[in-house]
């Protein structure tokens, strides 16, 4: 490896807990040596691979974090400019962004767009979740990408849907990572009713209404279902089985098959 990593170093908001942790999992064997200034320095022996160690969080607020020294033969990569000097340590110039956090524009508005799309239309998990994670992105991404994010003139609104539309999504979602069974009474679009035990695969949003995709038992095969005319749903306790011809990536397969059958028929 032209880079190696050489050694691995663990700021910690609690050095004395993180040091018992990691010793206890791993093994590995501490010795600490007085640090002027910082208190304690922790040397780990992790018994192979880079050497180690561990101090305190110095940063007044900041949070624990793993900090990686790599062998640089030289002092500049790539027009990357590289301050120090061998013994003594190295350091990138503070105008250097790096990834996987270097956003460009056009990256910042998908984000910005793809959160405020899920902050509107789905249900309030993922509205709250999609809220944390721009927030997590504005917090370390540079001053001048951090105003992207706010004056992104990109929107979403919500205020023409109401929450019917939505109605059971966080439950189907639910439904569909445990794999378990949902009951309930679907009206179709002639308000004919029926009583439906469905095996939850997929959902799709697609701009007026979220659909449900899912292995009917009553109909022994696909079935989707618009959520605002789901009367009554309720998950079981039994899960279903994933069994070839009843997945997603099967309805999948049937759906292109279908328009690869519909665009022959129009030549």
């Amino acid at each position: 490896m032209a880079n190696p990593f050489t050694y691995l170093e663990l700021h910690s908001t609690d050095a004395a807990r993180a040091k018992s942790f990691y010793a206890e999992l791993f093994g590995w064997k501490t010795r600490d040596t007085p640090a002027p200034g910082t208190g304690t320095y922790t040397e780990i022996d992790t018994q192979e691979g880079p050497g180690a160690g561990l101090m305190a969080q110095q940063e007044p607020g900041g949070r624990s974090a793993w900090l990686a020294h790599i062998r640089v033969p030289r002092t500049e990569i790539k027009g990357v400019t590289i301050q120090g000097e061998a013994g003594v340590g190295y350091a990138l110039d503070s105008s250097f962004e790096l990834p996987p956090l270097m956003f460009d524009e056009e990256e910042i508005e998908a984000l910005v767009l793809g959160a405020r799309i899920v902050r509107a239309w789905a249900d309030r998990k993922l509205a709250r979740a999609a809220e944390e994670g721009l927030q997590k992105i504005e917090n370390v991404v540079p001053p001048r990408l951090k105003s992207k994010i706010l004056e992104s003139a990109l929107m979403a609104p919500d205020f023409h849907f109401s929450d019917r539309f939505r109605s059971g999504l966080e439950d189907l979602r639910q439904a569909i990572r445990e794999r378990r069974k949902a009951r309930f009474h679907y009206l179709d679009k002639a308000q004919a009713g029926s009583e439906r035990t469905v095996h939850p695969l997929g959902l799709a949003y697609w701009g007026q209404t979220w659909t449900l995709t899912a292995w009917c038992e009553v109909r022994n095969g696909f079935r989707t279902f618009r959520l605002d005319r789901i009367e009554g749903l309720q998950l079981t306790e039994e899960k279903f089985e994933t069994l070839p011809g009843q997945t997603l990536a099967d309805f999948l397969a049937g759906m292109a098959e279908e328009d690869r059958r519909l665009a022959r028929s129009t030549k």
